[in-house]
């Protein structure tokens, strides 16, 4: 989890467990979703493993070996959510972060054997299990409060793609993500160029021709890609994009 809160906050990409599309630490942990108030998970799963291991170290004894199976199965909760998340909306998967879930039910099994199963009340075990719903409520009520609404900035997308905008991005890049979490699901009509080659539809030697150095790079093309104005790399807000297009950035609808 150490690992996971270091991918979630370099500012690159490339983690040794991005394996391709599908299977992208980068593109989990950096993701919108890899946080609750601003609190990276990795971060909060670092914190439960470690007050695990100070437990078995310092604290093996039965009110506390106890209390650690409610919270782990608390923590499980949101967990499972997350695994979701990557299932049907990131369609990618973080090996570590599924390797620490193996790793939370491993601990309430050894748990459950060492301290008995009949000594875990019910009445306790079912509060564990409603904290962990509302837990599960309470971070898909945030992290869907924090996403624009479908198709928010259509028009505005359209404008830049008509305009000539382009893209030229990396799917595991902190600032590519993020500058596609800005657009929501109007992202699709955004020109974007793919410079990691691991991923499908990319165009390495575009972007080389292009002399990328960092992503994102917004670049204003002309008729058979002729540069006619780039942008600083880097994340740009939305009202930034707006004012150097041209275009209107409003509710599509409105």
């Amino acid at each position: 989890m150490a690992y996971l809160t270091y991918v979630h906050f370099s500012l690159g990409g490339g983690s040794f467990c991005d394996l391709g599309d599908g299977l992208s630490c980068d593109i989990v942990n950096k993701s919108d979703y890899a946080t609750i108030l601003g609190i990276p998970i990795a971060l909060l799963g670092f914190i439960y493993f470690l007050g695990i291991f100070l437990i078995a170290v310092f604290r093996f004894q039965f009110i506390f070996l106890r209390w650690t199976f409610f919270v782990s199965l608390v923590v499980l909760g949101p967990a499972l959510y997350l695994t979701v998340v990557e299932m049907f909306i990131l369609k990618n998967y973080c090996i570590f972060c599924e390797l620490a879930k193996i790793c939370i039910l491993a601990v309430m099994i050894t748990l459950a054997l060492a301290i008995g199963v009949r000594s875990l009340e019910r009445r306790s075990v079912m509060r564990a299990v409603v904290i962990a719903l509302l837990l599960i409520a309470g971070t898909y009520l945030m992290q869907a409060a924090a996403q624009p609404a479908v198709g928010q900035y259509d028009a505005f997308a359209q404008c830049l793609s008509e305009k000539g905008f382009v893209m030229y991005g990396s799917a595991t890049c902190t600032f590519c993500i993020r500058q596609k979490g800005a657009f929501g699901s109007s992202f699709q009509y955004i020109k974007n160029v793919e410079c990691n080659k691991n991923f499908p539809g990319a165009q390495p030697e575009l972007c080389a021709e292009k002399k990328i150095q960092y992503t994102p790079t917004w670049i204003k093309e002309g008729p058979e890609r002729t540069e006619l104005q780039r942008l600083n790399p880097g994340f740009i807000e939305l009202e930034k994009l707006a004012e150097i297009s041209g275009c209107t950035l409003k509710l599509s609808g409105a």
